[in-house]
């Protein structure tokens, strides 16, 4: 611990006054730690735990769009004619982009309803915003939403003629809409999983078949 010379907060927004004792491993943001002049010494990127350092960033950028967003929502229609369109459009991707980043890499169904919500809000971008999100991201929330899709399929037992569109949807999903980076994100025990259920629909076509004989 410390004893600050200058007044600031940390993090998690708790205020410490000139004087204040400030206990071992505060965090602040970097806006924070560059408005400090004496007390700077004391911070320093933490080097061993990068992990934990790009949530500080994406945590302290989330503030600034959020800041943004609500000044830009509260403009009149006369002061919104003064905002160039391209600065709105770089805010809307920004925010996008740390939605797709906080993504867990890896697709499972308890993660489906944060998947669903960053693939919608980058399909509710406007072409233009779309332009500048990167393509890694484009790539990661469009494959991790594929993969959602082939793992949201009913089970082999469950198949039925019933399940065909789902079924043909999930490959054309696969084969044609998606690309490389996008299949990526299906595991190949995932991808023979989408197999057994098109063979398990082939033979549910063929008992109904036999069925009405």
């Amino acid at each position: 611990s410390y004893v600050a010379a200058e007044a600031f907060k940390d993090v998690n927004n708790v205020s410490y006054a000139i004087g204040a004792t400030v206990p071992a491993n505060t965090i602040v943001t970097t806006t924070t730690y560059a408005a400090l002049s004496t007390d700077q010494a004391r911070f320093a990127a933490d080097a061993s735990d990068a992990a934990r350092v790009a949530v500080l960033k994406s945590r302290e950028a989330t503030t600034l769009m959020a800041d943004a967003d609500t000044l830009y929502a509260a403009l009149t229609p006369g002061r919104l004619s003064f905002i160039v369109s391209a600065t709105y459009n770089q805010l809307k991707a920004a925010k996008v982009e740390l939605q797709i980043n906080e993504l867990s890499p890896t697709p499972a169904l308890d993660n489906a309803a944060v998947i669903a919500a960053a693939q919608a809000a980058y399909n509710g971008l406007t072409a233009d915003a779309k332009k500048l999100v990167t393509q890694t991201n484009v790539d990661k929330v469009k494959g991790l939403s594929l993969a959602i899709q082939l793992l949201s399929l009913p089970a082999d037992s469950d198949v039925t003629t019933g399940s065909k569109t789902v079924i043909t949807n999930a490959r054309k999903a696969h084969d044609v809409t998606a690309n490389d980076a996008q299949r990526a994100f299906v595991s190949p025990a995932l991808l023979a999983t989408l197999v057994a259920k098109e063979e398990k629909l082939a033979l549910a076509y063929k008992a109904s078949t036999l069925t009405h004989v």
